[in-house]
């Protein structure tokens, strides 16, 4: 197994597997960021182990996404469903050493990891079809997925933007904090009357590609709010992030743009109807960046940085405070920078 992140050790992996039948042997770490995640490999099926620890969540909470997940499958959506504890639960909790383990088991997706040869029109078509097919069975929700939204948090309750705001930057960085709720305040009322459960981290590196399906996982962050939200995601995540290491800085803004618009019209095969408020989608671009440098400096806090990311950090903070999101697309053109607020 590779070297585990603190706290975990081989007898609390051993601990959280048991509860699905998996021995630490079976057991092996693949991601550490907001979760801690591991892959079974040596068995007919594969699975992932999913352990979240000191983050907030809830097994509440755990169970909605779950529920929500359930749901989508139901209706014959690429998703990954979690899998029962020996005890029939499918939330464990565990407490060890005054620490509180949620495990969940899941499906792995089948297919593969999306690589730089597969971005292009005809993948954003597909990622545009599915994550319309999710929209809309949060726009048309039976009893299961209604009770899952009122289990999880509404987008401005989320502890990227509240607490890790608070506490994970620089004390003397008031200036970024003061953006960040100002963004938040202006789009809440904008948004408030069109919410539903969305994923809230739809990205390429949540996805796996089986043939011509596009498989998605990762429900962690799902919560109530406006589908602008995974827009953005998508586009800052998907396209800009993904393109920016293999497309010349000219050319960035182009290429997310025809990247968009397959995307739309993947979506839009799907929910002909949908309007876009390019405003609000310009300022939730600028909200993700902002969403983006707050994770890096909690799971950064205490290690060593290297020049150039603190650099692209740096440049990220920028990007927010002066409104200014990291790519322009044409659309966009009538949005205009507003003066932050006193």
């Amino acid at each position: 197994m590779a070297t585990l992140p603190l706290p975990f050790d081989r007898q609390i992996v051993s601990l959280l597997g048991r509860s699905f039948r998996l021995s630490a042997n079976d057991l092996h770490l693949i991601s550490v960021s907001q979760n801690t995640v591991f892959e079974t490999r040596e068995r007919e099926q594969n699975l992932i182990l999913r352990v979240s620890h000191n983050r907030g969540r809830t097994q509440h909470e755990v169970a909605a996404e779950l529920d929500w997940i359930d749901q989508l499958a139901g209706r014959g959506l690429p998703v990954c469903r979690g899998l029962p504890a020996v005890d029939g639960h499918r939330v464990d909790v565990q407490n060890h050493n005054g620490i509180e383990y949620l495990t969940v088991c899941f499906e792995r997706a089948p297919g593969r990891r999306i690589l730089p040869e597969d971005l292009g029109s005809d993948l954003a078509f597909r990622l545009g079809c599915l994550t319309a097919q999710l929209h809309q069975a949060a726009q048309e929700p039976d009893a299961m997925t209604l009770s899952a939204q009122k289990r999880r948090p509404l987008w401005t309750e989320s502890r990227l933007l509240t607490s890790d705001l608070q506490t994970c930057l620089p004390p003397e960085d008031t200036l970024f904090r003061n953006t960040m709720r100002a963004l938040i305040a202006e789009l809440e009322p904008a948004v408030k009357q069109d919410q539903r459960l969305v994923h809230g981290d739809i990205s390429y590196g949540n996805a796996f590609l089986d043939d011509d399906t596009v498989w998605i996982f990762d429900f962690d962050n799902c919560e109530t709010g406006s589908i602008l939200q995974d827009f953005s995601t998508i586009l800052f995540d998907s396209f800009f992030s993904s393109l920016i290491r293999h497309v010349p800085k000219s050319e960035i803004s182009a290429t997310v743009q025809r990247q968009w618009d397959s995307f739309l019209t993947g979506y839009r095969t799907i929910c002909p109807e949908l309007f876009i408020d390019a405003v609000l989608l310009r300022q939730f671009v600028i909200l993700r960046e902002g969403i983006l440098y707050i994770h890096y400096h909690r799971m950064l806090q205490g290690k060593e940085i290297a020049p150039a990311f603190r650099a692209g950090m740096q440049q990220m903070h920028d990007n927010v405070v002066r409104r200014i999101p990291a790519f322009e697309l044409p659309c966009w053109s009538a949005a205009g920078d507003r003066p932050l607020p006193a």
